[in-house]
Parts: C-alpha cells; structure tokens; sequence
C-alpha cells in the first residue's frame, strides 16, 4: 500500500518531490503493507532550533525531527511528522560533495526510518538505520554517501 507525502516548503530552495515520493514510499512500501501519511515539513536552521527546543529541549540546530502521530485520518494512518533543515542540508552536502536534494532526501528518510520504529542510540540499532539508509539509496539507483 502507498504512502501519502504532504510536503510543507518553508525555504526558498526547491522540494525534491519526485525524490521523496521515490525514496520514502520505496522505504515504506518495503517495510509495512498498510497505508499511511506522513507530513514532511522543510525548515531552516531558526524554524528547526525553535522546534527542537520546544518539543526536546535541545537549543541548537539538528538535522531532522521526526513525530511520531499513529491516529487514523479518512482510512489512513497518520504516521507522523518529520521536519528536515534544508540549510543543514545544504551546508553537510557541500562539506560531502555531493546534491543538497540527497543530503536533504537522506534526513527525510532517517525521519521516516524513526517513524518505522529505528533507533540510533546504541551501536547496534546506528548500524541497522545507516544499513537501511544505505539500502533505501542503493535502490532507488542514488550514490550514497551515508
């Protein structure tokens, strides 16, 4: 079953939308059978700051927060909330050398990954999710740099 994106642009820079849907709903489709949504909301570093001050007291910039949400809206489930920097994004994917889309791509479906029940606090459970990433990337045909 698919995935519904609803994608929120806060930022100048162009949503990769065709990436996300390619990325995130091979990632979800591979993983569940059941349809859902999720909120993809793109921010700078002031937006994401202030959100992750206010839902986990941590007073800096990160690179992605996700929600966790689970209610049922019209016969889907409501997943939850991931909210990417896109100027992070932008600044790591120089530092990397390679697009901003990927780079920003890869911290939506990190979030995504945390919807579905990843961790990456022990060693063991990093190693998973990078693993997942880098499947997730090799299968939609992209270079990895996770």
């Amino acid at each position: 079953m698919p995935l519904l994106l609803h994608l929120i642009n806060e930022t100048p820079r162009r949503a990769p939308r065709r990436l996300f849907r390619q990325l995130l709903g091979g990632a979800y489709a591979r993983r569940r059978a059941d349809a859902a949504a999720v909120n993809l909301l793109i921010v700078g570093d002031e937006r994401i700051t202030a959100l992750n001050a206010q839902f986990l007291r941590h007073n800096y910039s990160t690179d992605v927060i996700a929600f966790p949400d689970g209610d049922d809206r019209r016969g889907k489930k409501q997943l939850g909330d991931i909210v990417v920097n896109a100027e992070l994004a932008a600044r790591e994917a120089a530092a990397r050398g390679w697009r901003t889309e990927h780079e920003l791509a890869l911290y939506a479906l990190h979030g995504l990954l945390h919807l579905l029940g990843y961790d990456d606090h022990a060693p063991d459970d990093y190693q998973a999710m990078v693993n997942a990433e880098r499947e997730e990337f090799a299968a939609a045909g992209l270079g990895c740099k996770v």
